[in-house]
């Protein structure tokens, strides 16, 4: 795997551990009696256009280790993963635990329940003095009090065993409520995660028990203020005790890379290191919610340049049933991923399917290649448009289908193959990520420090086609040709060459000598710890 030296710190990952640097660095500053000053994990990927993630993986097979490796940031579902799959996960891969904090589950997965159960004080209790149950779901998920020290203590003191216990594991996320009965810009859908008593916004629930918010259009819900927890009446009570206890929670956690479910709400980004950005662009596999308005989809790509996630990890999730059109809605989420991505933080893309859940996948379109963007988000014509070094991003969240004009004297590429040209038709909730060919002959620039994968001559091909590129020091190359399902067909290059261009001649057949049938590929060329990726078309 490519290696990000650009991250602060390497584990080892090996089955004898050793102290990782965060313990030693916490070690040294507490015998010294000043402030911790050891680095936590960050993804980097300043280098990439889209930075890829795996979340929701619940599988336990070596052979998914590959796949793992080629994302930025995994997160672990299971306590068996530690034990049989953290050992193999690349250095440079990011690791987090996935774990409760404001749920307990009874009799879950964390085997935390018997300890918890014998702490009445720890539960979220409604007037009546019962326990609050997260609505919906077969399984009995409490609501935990996470302001009490002593249940906040157990957390902390658990956490701490993993990372002891595991000292590859870079850090965790923390899933719960993002707020309390904040739903944000997400309506209905992201409503699911807050306190049932304030499902919308809390003056207008309060103030009428039973009149039914329609956040932003979406579907109505009802306000049930009888069961809210009797500390927490309003959203400044909660804040009032939940920040604090989140900002003590990532401070015992020295050294950890520390994400919240709660990505459309700044105060808590500013007191943990990141968050997930659940269904953000599109319902994940298990979510039939409605589709999102597109006040709603334009809040959300927004939200990625939110102040409070400057300097932060910003995990952005999307996904789709697999009864939906996958390709589809993946390629929407991420063009709108990239609208509203920032350049100056670690802002990461995921998207999650059933089939994802026990088998890691990783999407061909992780490699894109657009270079860095040229400037913000626009909105012209009705279509949300990013201009790119080497491309263009446009989106069209509406209902109703639009046509976006082009620069006349450039030529572009859809992720299908097609040359655009002047103009292109998105229909209603699409998109286009296009790549920029040229205009009368003219190749996108290419940083000199970066390697270099030129596009295919002639494109489209009949007989094959050549393949040119170029170092800018030595270093190994992998030049191999892959359908759009993201499998390798023909290796044409696999060693260490000297700094310099080079073109070679693929003949349209793959390893086996056997001639391809006509269709769309991918060009991926793996040099000096990046990718780069062209689409190449072969024809009759």
């Amino acid at each position: 795997m490519p290696t990000r030296t650009s991250l602060p710190i390497r584990r080892d990952r090996g089955s004898c551990p050793r102290a990782a640097p965060w313990v030693l660095a916490a070690l040294a500053a507490t015998l010294l009696g000043l402030p911790s000053t050891a680095s936590k994990p960050a993804p980097a990927c300043s280098t990439r256009t889209v930075c890829p993630a795996l979340f929701y993986y619940q599988g336990n097979d070596p052979a998914d280790l590959p796949v793992i490796n080629r994302h930025a940031l995994v997160v672990l579902n299971q306590d068996w993963q530690l034990a049989g799959m953290l050992p193999g996960i690349d250095e440079d891969t990011i690791v987090l635990y996935y774990h409760l904090l404001d749920f307990c589950v009874e009799n879950g997965p964390f085997y935390e329940w018997p300890t918890v159960n014998q702490h009445e004080e720890w539960f979220l209790h409604d007037a009546a003095g019962n326990r609050i149950r997260f609505p919906g779901v077969p399984l009995k998920y409490w609501y935990m009090d996470v302001a009490n020290p002593d249940y906040m203590q157990f957390k902390i003191t658990q956490y701490q065993k993993i990372r002891d216990d595991h000292p590859g594991l870079d850090g965790f996320f923390l899933d719960g409520p993002p707020a309390y009965g904040t739903p944000g810009p997400q309506g209905e859908g992201f409503a699911r995660y807050t306190l049932p008593c304030l499902p919308c916004y809390p003056d207008t629930c309060l103030a009428d028990p039973l009149k039914p918010c329609v956040p932003d259009g979406a579907h109505a819900l009802s306000c049930v203020p009888d069961s809210c927890p009797v500390a927490f009446r309003s959203q400044p009570a909660w804040d009032a005790l939940y920040v604090p206890a989140l900002a003590a929670l990532r401070t015992a956690l020295t050294g950890a890379l520390v994400l919240g479910n709660d990505f459309l709400y700044a105060p808590f980004n500013a007191v943990m290191d990141g968050a997930l950005g659940e269904h953000m662009f599109h319902p994940s596999f298990w979510g039939d919610f409605p589709y999102y308005l597109e006040s709603q989809w334009l809040g959300h790509v927004q939200k990625l340049a939110d102040p409070s996630l400057a300097g932060r990890t910003a995990l952005i999730l999307s996904g789709a049933t697999d009864t939906s059109d996958v390709t589809r809605w993946l390629r929407f989420s991420l063009a709108s991923y990239l609208l509203g991505r920032r350049t100056d933080d670690a802002s990461l893309f995921t998207f999650t399917t059933a089939a994802s859940l026990d088998t890691a996948v990783y999407h061909p379109l992780y490699d894109l290649d657009l270079g860095a963007p040229t400037g913000a988000m626009e909105l012209a014509q009705g279509v949300y448009r990013r201009d790119y070094e080497d491309g263009v991003v446009l989106v069209n969240p509406t209902p109703t289908g639009r046509i976006a004009t082009l620069d006349s004297a450039s030529y572009y590429r859809d992720l299908d193959g097609a040359t655009v040209h002047g103009s292109v038709m998105l229909p209603p909730n699409s998109a286009q990520i296009l790549t920029w060919i040229g205009t009368a002959g003219v190749e996108p620039r290419a940083t000199a420090e970066a390697p270099r994968l030129g596009r295919p001559r002639p494109n489209p091909a009949t007989g094959g086609a050549s393949l040119e590129f170029s170092l800018p020091r030595p270093g190994a190359v992998r030049l191999a040709v892959c359908d759009v399902a993201g499998r390798t067909l023909r290796v044409l290059l696999d060693r260490p060459l000297a700094a310099g261009a080079a073109t070679l001649r693929w003949d349209g057949t793959d390893d086996r000598g056997r001639r391809l049938a006509p269709g769309v590929f991918f060009v991926r060329l793996v040099a000096l710890g990046e990718v780069r990726v062209r689409t190449l078309v072969l024809l009759e």
